[in-house]
């Protein structure tokens, strides 16, 4: 049996390259595992266009049973239309949804041309589909799936996930792994790099975020994760990575761990990760900087706590400044990501902002805030009756969070883009270089 992955385009700032389809990597290596003849086609990375897609699917009209599109809900839009396509010369196949796209579950069904949406992680969904197909049974014993059920939208049972240290590492050899190599998924390095993750699930519940992966941490082995490594240093002479993981740091054993057989082993990397301001001790940032660590990057969304409190992000900024401090103190890069016009937002909070940018010396481009579907942030607009066609606006969803999509304040939208204009003005120079100093670079 034969199976083509989508990675649908996507519009962000961040480069097409610089990421490999992570996700689509995991299914794919499932799918190889289950004796299913794997391709993608990735159209982010390609820029094809519509008439090229058509022309694709045309020329292998028929040799696909199985279609799997994994991307994020803003691309919507697009796999509407391309689930039409597939459909059109491939009317008896299957297509599968997957990834952040999903949190649209019922109107995928309700509106498109896809036949499985898979809630939450997809490797042992995949694997069950298949075998399915392969004994041409009924998809509605699957767990952790929603499907049509003649006019009706059907969730099957939950199960837990895979146990993580089980699934196969990523297909990398079905991906241009030669551009993706080439260029760092945010920072400048002039080695070879890659993307990866050492965990899945956050416990938090931010009203902005939704959870892809749950609310229970999982974390692979560090036997798991060091074995990847060298695998990619080996395959593509991996010397930069850029770990994912929704709070890299959120384990302080684990990550103690990690850096240590980093550093006994003689693995000699520089990594980047995400980590949370809470769980910022000296001991592990030091043991994180001697292990290749030279960046990590905060979600610190807002200097005012009223604000942060309003986000239910559960941190003060007290702690916050003192983390920024340790990081920097072991040698650490530190980035923040900032969110501007939350509901709650006024000049008193963005001024609270601006004394935190000042006392700190940190700055990003502040983005606007966009409920995304399955977050509390979502649910409370569609109460409010802020968004009221669910599909005209998730359809809308198909541009970069630095443009205002949905003012959530009491301010008039020329106010609120008048004020991010001008904390960018005066704080751009605290945006960090990320170019390795001296200080930085260390042995």
């Amino acid at each position: 049996m034969h199976a083509l992955l989508i990675n649908p385009p996507l519009n962000t700032s961040y480069p097409a390259d610089g990421a490999y389809p992570m996700g689509l990597g995991y299914i794919g290596a499932m799918l190889g595992k289950a004796q299913c003849e794997v391709d993608v086609l990735d159209i982010r990375l390609n820029k094809y266009s519509e008439a090229e897609i058509i022309d694709l699917l045309k020329k292998k009209r028929g040799k696909y049973k199985l279609f799997g599109i994994g991307g994020m809900v803003t691309a919507y839009k697009y796999c509407k239309w391309l689930s039409s396509v597939i459909k059109k010369y491939n009317p008896s196949s299957v297509i599968i949804a997957g990834g952040s796209l999903c949190t649209a579950s019922e109107l995928l069904l309700r509106n498109t041309d896809i036949d499985i949406v898979c809630i939450g992680e997809g490797e042992a969904v995949i694997t069950a589909i298949m075998s399915a197909l392969y004994r041409n049974e009924d998809f509605e014993g699957i767990p952790n799936i929603c499907i049509k059920k003649g006019q009706k939208t059907v969730y099957t049972k939950k199960e837990l996930p895979l146990d993580i240290n089980l699934i196969p590492f990523p297909a990398w050899d079905l991906f241009d792994m030669n551009k993706y190599s080439k260029n760092s998924y945010l920072v400048p390095v002039k080695t070879p790099s890659i993307t990866m993750i050492t965990e899945r699930g956050c416990p938090y519940e931010c009203t902005f975020c939704y959870r892809n992966f749950g609310r229970k941490t999982r974390h692979r082995s560090v036997d798991n994760v060091i074995g990847e490594i060298k695998t990619v240093i080996g395959k593509y002479n991996i010397g930069h990575i850029d770990f994912l993981d929704e709070i890299f740091n959120v384990n302080l054993t684990q990550v103690k761990e990690l850096c240590n057989r980093i550093v006994s082993e003689g693995i000699k990397i520089t990594w980047r990760c995400i980590g949370r301001t809470d769980f910022a001790e000296k001991e592990a940032l030091q043991l994180m900087y001697e292990a290749g660590c030279r960046w990590i990057g905060y979600g610190i969304e807002s200097g005012s706590q009223q604000m942060l409190d309003r986000m239910n992000k559960r941190q003060k900024i007290q702690k916050i400044e003192r983390s920024i401090q340790l990081s920097r103190e072991s040698g650490l890069i530190v980035t923040g990501t900032f969110i501007i016009g939350m509901p709650g937002e006024n000049e008193q909070t963005i001024q609270e902002s601006e004394e935190f940018f000042e006392r700190n010396k940190i700055f990003n481009i502040p983005f606007f805030p966009v409920p995304y579907p399955g977050t509390i942030l979502y649910d409370e607009c569609r109460k409010r009756n802020i968004i009221v066609d669910e599909e005209a606006y998730i359809a809308a969803l198909d541009r970069d969070a630095t443009d205002l999509i949905l003012n959530l304040t009491e301010m008039p939208d020329k106010k609120l883009k008048k004020l991010r204009f001008g904390l960018i003005e005066k704080f751009e120079q605290f945006i960090p270089s990320m170019e390795l100093s001296d200080k930085n670079k260390g042995d």
